[in-house]
């Protein structure tokens, strides 16, 4: 098994947090992991995205050309890694800053009202700040989208338990 996703947003939106948190979720439950950050130079305001590779092997390479998950949290991120995702993959769309759709219809996509998750949830939440750690997977959810809620349930009971 091996799982690859790509975080992608601007600089303050928390996406080089999701990939951190969702690398020690799965790193708890035993598995391989490479977390690959990437940003520009300002910290707020500019461009940030990582990737997450998860396997029960060793992984060869962090870098994740073609990803299993995209969580685009800004329309540029959307439009520069969406033709990346593989066939029948999934991506996370925060839908409180994206009103398009993704062209393609081989994918499976999930609209994400992120912003109001977080106005009503307790700042101080870890779980607020990864909003993606909040969607409860469903009978009708792929495995990879089980395994991916998996790791970040673990990742959440960790900093809940942790001094």
């Amino acid at each position: 098994m091996i799982t690859r996703t790509t975080f992608a947003g601007f600089g303050g939106q928390g996406v080089l947090l999701m990939g951190y948190i969702l690398s020690h979720g799965a790193m708890l439950k035993g598995l391989n992991v490479t977390y690959f950050p990437s940003y520009g130079a300002e910290m707020r305001g500019g461009t940030a995205n990582c990737t997450v590779t998860l396997s029960d092997r060793k992984i060869a390479s962090p870098v994740a050309s073609h990803p299993d998950f995209l969580v685009a949290m800004n329309f540029p991120s959307l439009e520069k890694f969406e033709p990346l995702v593989i066939a029948k993959g999934l991506i996370f769309i925060n839908a409180s800053l994206i009103e398009e759709n993704p062209s393609r219809t081989d994918v499976e996509v999930l609209r994400v009202p992120t912003l109001e998750l977080a106005a009503r949830r307790d700042p101080t939440e870890p779980s607020t700040w990864s909003w993606w750690a909040l969607w409860p997977p469903g009978p009708a959810c792929s495995p990879l989208t089980k395994q991916f809620t998996a790791c970040a349930r673990l990742s959440r009971a960790k900093k809940k338990c942790s001094p």
